[in-house]
């Protein structure tokens, strides 16, 4: 048997500072924060573009900044898209 501790609310707040998906300022925003850079670095006509994101979220696209003309997400999840990709 494993017994699991309780996480406290600091170490929840720790955890989405460092690891928080979606959470500004988290260590892992900043990090998608420069991957989207180097993304329209390389693709800067991304707006003319027709995107096939395999396993992609559309909350990340959400925040990206940038706009694909289409966007086709491939999850094996379903996801609400509001958007008119």
């Amino acid at each position: 048997m494993v017994t699991v501790a309780p996480v406290t609310p600091l170490g929840e707040a720790l955890t989405r500072r460092v690891v928080g998906d979606f959470e500004a300022g988290s260590l892992s925003a900043k990090a998608r924060s420069r991957r989207w850079k180097l993304f329209l670095e390389t693709f800067p006509e991304v707006d003319e573009m027709t995107v096939l994101d395999v396993g992609g979220d559309v909350r990340a696209w959400r925040l990206a900044g940038v706009r694909p003309k289409h966007l086709v997400l491939l999850n094996i999840f379903p996801q609400e898209v509001e958007e008119d990709w």
